[in-house]
């Protein structure tokens, strides 16, 4: 079992109601609560409020096993992607796995009905930070990198001191999987 960490606490925020769950602010662009938290939160009995405050329709997504976490509770979907935190990556496999994690995501719960997903990795850094990025620029929530803004601003409200996206592989993953010029001049085109 993973000892419980110590986290900082911030300055409070309205969003943020622990110190170590990362709450995005998506307003009206995103049809669901989204959320990130490390696996010794998850598990812990006693912060259940804070990591699904209330929703009953949620998922949690898991990026460091495909093992369902034990005292998930009852009517959790669960989406699990073992992937490995490493500066060597295949991009094609890794593709191929955030693609599935995102139809799983979707398949959960009927289209609107969905209230929360959490996603989770052991220290809530660079594979949840990954598909979370992931997860929203595919749904046309916001770009990769007004994800990671997002969630870098989040984190800073939970705990000072939390790292977003630490390794460089993923990053340049998301740069070539959502490049941002491509969108830019897709949108002089279509204006012009």
């Amino acid at each position: 079992m993973l000892a419980a960490r110590k986290w900082p606490r911030a300055a409070a925020s309205a969003i943020c109601s622990h110190p170590c769950v990362a709450e995005l602010e998506l307003g009206p662009s995103h049809p669901c609560e989204v959320a990130l938290c490390p696996l010794d939160v998850l598990v812990d009995a006693r912060e259940r409020h804070a990591v699904f405050r209330d929703a009953a329709r949620r998922v949690v997504v898991c990026l460091h096993t495909e093992e369902r976490p034990k005292g998930l509770p009852r009517g959790t979907k669960f989406v699990g992607a073992a992937m490995a935190d490493s500066e060597r990556v295949d991009a094609t496999e890794m593709h191929a796995a955030l693609e599935d994690v995102v139809r799983r995501i979707g398949a959960a719960w009927p289209p609107l009905c969905l209230q929360r997903v959490v996603f989770v990795c052991q220290a809530g850094v660079n594979r949840s930070t990954l598909a979370l990025c992931y997860y929203l620029a595919c749904a046309g929530t916001c770009t990769w990198q007004e994800a990671r803004a997002k969630l870098v601003s989040a984190k800073r409200a939970a705990a000072v001191g939390w790292p977003t996206l630490a390794n460089r592989a993923f990053e340049a993953f998301l740069e070539e999987r959502f490049p941002e010029v491509a969108i830019d001049e897709a949108m002089q085109l279509t204006i012009g």
